[in-house]
């Protein structure tokens, strides 16, 4: 069985958040490595802010305070993605509320009596579910630290090609064939030369039977 990493949690009583242990200086400092911080503000901070978007509310009344379990998840969650900073740390706590809110109105779309509150319910979870799919392609962006990178899975290389490993960049140097016609007697069997740009600059079709030069390309 894999072994993990125990996560950080709390014990709550009635709604004060306190260590599981006797031991507060090393709760303090559990906290602030599960958010990416040296200040104890800021991970008390939010892990309030976490507490009070974990309110359920029953009907028109008042919101019940989240559970310990409630809480505990939320955590979890926050100190498995391991934030190296305060802005990680506040992206993570910002795409479990979301997410959870997904779920919950997610449920109550199913148990829609009529399709006003289905189709209410509904939205919200779909905006929602977007915002946490934007908050997870942000997240990975700061795990990467800014970085994109592209991995090319297969090159296929057709008879009569080349491939190219490296940067492709333009500037009609010699090796930049983009752009440019096949040099008479030189193309590949079976392929129509292209027609290449008139020397003298003139792209304008000439009227009548005058003479003019032919370009390279057109002579052959």
């Amino acid at each position: 069985m894999l072994k993990r990493k125990r996560r950080f949690n709390i014990e709550l009583t009635g709604n004060v958040m306190s260590a599981t242990h006797d031991d507060t200086n090393g709760f303090s400092a559990r906290a602030m490595d599960a958010f990416g911080t040296s200040s104890p503000e800021f991970a008390s901070h939010i892990m309030g802010r976490l507490s009070v978007c974990l309110r359920a509310h029953q009907g028109d009344g008042p919101s019940t305070q989240a559970s310990q379990q409630e809480i505990n998840a939320a955590l979890a969650f926050v100190d498995g993605y391991e934030p190296a900073n305060e802005v990680e740390a506040m992206a993570a706590a910002t795409l479990y509320a979301a997410n959870d809110m997904a779920l919950v109105m997610l449920a109550r779309a199913k148990q829609a009596t009529d399709i006003a509150n289905l189709e209410v319910a509904a939205s919200v979870a779909l905006r929602l579910l977007r915002a946490t799919t934007a908050q997870m392609e942000a997240l990975a962006k700061l795990k990467r630290g800014g970085e994109q990178t592209v991995r090319v899975e297969h090159v296929h290389v057709h008879a009569g090609g080349q491939a190219i490993v490296g940067n492709v960049t333009g500037g009609g140097g010699a090796g930049n064939s983009i752009g440019q016609s096949h040099e008479p007697g030189r193309s590949p069997e079976g392929v129509t030369p292209l027609l290449g740009v008139d020397p003298a600059g003139d792209v304008v079709s000439v009227a009548g039977h005058a003479e003019r030069a032919l370009s390279d390309s057109r002579r052959a």
